[in-house]
């Protein structure tokens, strides 16, 4: 379901599929995720609306946290750092992960907690 005060348009999809090209080969380093491919560790928490996606510690380019542009737009929070704007939220966590979704901090944050409880 959409958010309460949304608007939601219907489209009618096309009968045909849309053509579509394979994905260049990758050329940077083979431990690196080629764009449009899923981060190797990255998760899924929630669904729709609500989905969260969770990096896991060392999924952020070096020099990210040092970028005195991103230092311009990030919050300090209790436990690191969020980035919000209206349609996306960004947590950065002081340990490495990363939780990203267009949910409010506060769903990026329980999402941290809840990704931190140990299996039982």
């Amino acid at each position: 379901m959409p958010p309460q005060g949304a608007t939601v348009n219907e489209k009618v999809v096309p009968a045909s599929p849309v053509p579509s090209r394979p994905l260049p080969a990758p050329s940077g380093p083979a431990d690196q995720p080629h764009p449009g491919q899923p981060h190797a560790g990255a998760t899924v928490i929630g669904s729709g609306w609500d989905a969260v996606i969770s990096l896991p510690a060392g999924s952020a380019p070096a020099g990210l946290l040092t970028s005195p542009q991103l230092a311009q737009a990030l919050q300090p929070i209790s436990g690191g750092h969020a980035l919000t704007t209206s349609l996306l939220s960004v947590l950065l966590l002081d340990d490495g992960r990363i939780y990203a979704g267009m949910v409010p901090v506060e769903r990026l944050e329980s999402a941290a907690l809840q990704s931190n409880v140990p299996a039982e």
